[in-house]
């Protein structure tokens, strides 16, 4: 034995030449997960986006400032957010 090793003899492999397997899952849950995970991002993405609106915006009004106005900027911050990030991920163009 020289300890050499021998190059593998790629003839002798079989290969699966049947139909693939199916999926496991029906497709429509698979839509039904995309659009629960889209959901949950966009929740996250508004919460965060309220909240630095609500913190930029509120440092110069600290003196003036009201629950409504605070609560409608924290709003108008989320969904100002949520409408760049579906701009972002489904304008363009693919």
């Amino acid at each position: 034995m020289t300890g050499k090793k021998e190059p593998p003899d790629w003839d002798q492999f079989e290969v699966y030449k049947g139909e693939e397997p199916g999926s496991q899952r029906p497709a429509w849950l698979d839509r039904l997960i995309h659009w629960i995970l889209l959901g949950l991002f966009l929740v996250l993405v508004f919460a965060v986006g309220g909240a630095l609106s609500f913190l930029v915006v509120s440092r110069r009004l600290a003196m003036v400032e009201t629950a409504s106005g605070g609560w409608g900027r924290f709003i108008a911050g989320g969904v100002l957010s949520d409408a760049v990030v579906l701009g972002w991920i489904y304008g363009r163009n693919r």
